[in-house]
């Protein structure tokens, strides 16, 4: 996968997603997302104020030219 189509879409997913902001996915090819298509997966972890830890994970489908095609959160 290009550099630059990685670079773009990891920029459109910290816009909608700040809490992953500078974390750098991990790419997929998976067959289950159709020929050509790729998953990132981003994850972060942050700390409530009362001490718990949450871990959020998002997962983004995109075709070979860095169209997003899916986005999907965890909570």
């Amino acid at each position: 996968m290009d550099d630059n189509i990685l670079e773009a879409v990891s920029k459109e997913v910290y816009k909608r997603f700040p809490a992953v902001s500078g974390s750098r996915p991990k790419v997929q090819n998976s067959a289950k997302s159709g020929e050509g298509n790729h998953v990132l997966v981003y994850r972060s972890n942050a700390t409530t104020s009362d001490g718990k830890k949450i871990s959020q994970i998002i997962r983004v489908t995109i075709n070979d030219r860095g169209k997003i095609l899916k986005i999907s959160s965890s909570r």
